[in-house]
C-alpha cells in the first residue's frame, strides 16, 4: 500500500470521526454531534479509547491461542508468558471496573 493510499484513508475516517463529532476543522459549535462531543465527555471519550484498545490486544492474545491449537504447538499454548496473563487478568478487570462506573 502506497502513502497516498494510507493518508488517503486517515482523511477519509478523520471526517467521518469530525462528522460524528460535530466538528469541522476543530470548529465545534457549526454542526450538531451525531455521536457525542469529546471535550464535553473528556472521560468518556478515554475509557472509551482504553477500553477499545484493551478490547485488540485481548482478541490478539486470543487469536493466538487459536492459532497455536490449530499449528498444535503445545509449547505456545501452555507457556504464555507469564507478564501475559496477568496483563489479560488486570486488563478484563480494569474493562469490567471502567465499564460499571
Amino acid at each position: 500500500m502506497n502513502l497516498g493510499a494510507i493518508l488517503s484513508l486517515a482523511g477519509i475516517w478523520s471526517t467521518v470521526f469530525g462528522f460524528m463529532y460535530g466538528s469541522v476543522f476543530g470548529f465545534e459549535d457549526i454542526l450538531k454531534p451525531v455521536w457525542m462531543r469529546p471535550m464535553d465527555n473528556i472521560m468518556t471519550t478515554l475509557m472509551l479509547a482504553i477500553g477499545f484498545g484493551m478490547f485488540l490486544i485481548l482478541a490478539a492474545m486470543v487469536l493466538n491461542i487459536i492459532n497455536a491449537v490449530r499449528a498444535k504447538d503445545v509449547g505456545r499454548i501452555l507457556l504464555v508468558r507469564a507478564e501475559s496473563r496477568v496483563f489479560c487478568v488486570t486488563d478484563v478487570r480494569f474493562m469490567h471496573c471502567t465499564l460499571c462506573i
